[in-house]
Parts: structure tokens; C-alpha cells; sequence
């Protein structure tokens, strides 16, 4: 009886981890350019759900991160990018951080340099160049001004409109290693850091070097699917609620054992 309980109690355990993985894919189906994240379990007896028929021997063995590419959509705005490939869009915080994502959602601030939702600054090249920099809207030649209108070309490369279709800086794109290791940041959600275990970040243009091609008023979306979620969810609900009821029994049986032969 003490090994079923200890193992009903570790499989509610680990099925709130499973549950907290699909409302955070539930989440994550809503976000550009979001992963959705998948568990793996272990179990001495699984049902159809894969969550264990009896709840005993449940653990969970390994959570992957899915860097497949998700369904690219039409924006509006000429600032949306989506990359069209493998690597990441290159970003940075004041102090120089580096940061990876696959969210392509960028605009211009009030001094002509393209960020993120979150503040962040998009990574381009200097022209000519190895140097990385903040995305303004200076061309090659030098000329440029925050009100002026811009678009992109699929290799990242900035053209100013209003300098006679003056090129100017380039997107760098980045990669690393070890996808799967990549550290999930606490200060800006839906970025990533790379760390000892995916090694240092590889920058590069896109469509070189196994990077992906940038598709200009366009935006990834999740590779998360929010029916799937949702369904998921539903399982586990019930899985969940099955596998508390059968607990909750054993608690039962053991007062009523410790009651009946408790000493005089």
C-alpha cells in the first residue's frame, strides 16, 4: 500500500508539470514566432494519454523546446519580418546582452532604430563590415534621418526610400550549437540566450550559412497549435482528476486501516 501511494502521489506531481507545459503551450500558440514546448514521460503502465493508467512509476524524463518552422503570415506593416529558415533575429539590451528570437515583430523608435515590443534593439551589420550595431536608417552613404520611409529585401538588407532607394545596414542573424540548450530569458519572455551548453553565438547574414531568408511585411506565427492545446489540456484535466479520486481513495482505506487497528 505504501508503494501505491508513493506512486500516485509522484504521478500527480509530475502531471502538474505536464499540465503547466500545455497551458504554456496554450500560451505560447498566441505569441510570434513562439516553440512550443514538448515533455516526455516515463512510466511503468500508460494509457492512450500517455499520463499512466494506475499513476505509479510516472516521472518525467526529458522536455525539448520545437524548432520547427511555423506558418509565416501577411502584415501590414512594413517593419514585420519573418524568417524563413533556420537561425534567429539578433537582439540586445542597453548593456549589451545578446538575445535570440524568432519574433519578428520590430518598428522603429523616435530615433530611427528598430526594436522589439520589448525595447530591445534589432542586430545589423555595418556596412562593409563585421561590426554589429543597432538597425537605423542611415545608408552607405552616410545619409539618413528617423522620419525617413524604409523597406527590406529578403537578405536583411535595409533600403531607404527616400534616399533614392539607398541600401544601408544588414540584419545579422544568429545561431547556436545546441538549440535544445538554449536558456529561456526571465526579463524579456520569448527570448533566448545561449549559455556553456549550446555554445557562443554564431552571427551571419540570412541566406548564408544555413541561416533562413527574411520575408519582409510578414510574421511567423507559433509552431504551437492551439486546438492541440486545447485538447491536451482536456486529457489531462481528466487524467488528472481520475488519478486525485484514486488518491484520495487510498488516503481513505489507510485512516480506516489505522482507525480500526489502532493500539487500545
Amino acid at each position: 500500500m505504501s508503494d501505491g501511494y508513493m506512486g500516485l502521489t509522484q504521478a500527480l506531481r509530475t502531471m502538474l508539470k505536464v499540465g503547466d507545459n500545455f497551458a504554456s503551450n496554450l500560451t505560447r500558440s498566441q505569441v510570434n514566432g513562439a516553440q512550443a514546448t514538448n515533455v516526455s514521460i516515463d512510466a511503468a503502465a500508460t494509457d492512450v494519454a500517455g499520463f499512466g493508467a494506475g499513476g505509479t512509476g510516472l516521472s518525467i524524463r526529458q522536455t525539448t523546446r520545437d524548432t520547427s518552422q511555423g506558418a509565416i503570415a501577411d502584415s501590414s506593416s512594413p517593419t514585420d519580418l519573418a524568417l524563413q529558415g533556420g537561425g534567429y533575429f539578433l537582439l540586445f539590451d542597453q548593456s549589451g546582452n545578446l538575445f535570440m528570437s524568432r519574433n519578428g515583430q520590430f518598428h522603429f523608435n523616435n530615433n530611427g532604430e528598430l526594436i522589439n515590443n520589448q525595447g530591445l534593439y534589432v542586430a545589423s551589420f555595418d556596412p562593409g563590415t563585421t561590426m554589429i550595431n543597432k538597425t537605423d536608417k542611415t545608408t552607405v552613404t552616410g545619409s539618413g534621418a528617423a522620419d525617413d520611409q524604409v523597406e527590406f529585401n529578403t537578405d536583411g538588407t535595409i533600403v531607404n526610400l527616400s534616399r533614392g532607394n539607398q541600401p544601408g545596414r544588414q540584419l545579422a542573424l544568429a545561431t547556436v550549437a545546441n538549440e535544445q540548450g538554449m536558456s529561456a530569458s526571465q526579463t524579456y519572455p520569448g527570448t533566448f540566450q545561449a549559455n556553456e551548453s549550446t555554445g557562443v553565438i554564431q552571427t551571419g547574414r540570412a541566406g548564408q550559412n544555413g541561416l533562413g531568408t527574411i520575408v519582409p511585411q510578414a510574421l511567423e506565427q507559433s509552431n504551437a497549435s492551439l486546438p492541440d492545446s486545447v485538447a491536451e489540456l482536456a486529457t489531462w484535466q481528466g487524467t488528472f482528476k481520475a488519478t486525485s479520486s484514486a488518491l484520495k481513495a487510498l488516503n481513505s482505506a489507510i485512516d480506516d486501516i489505522i482507525s480500526t487497528f489502532k493500539p487500545a
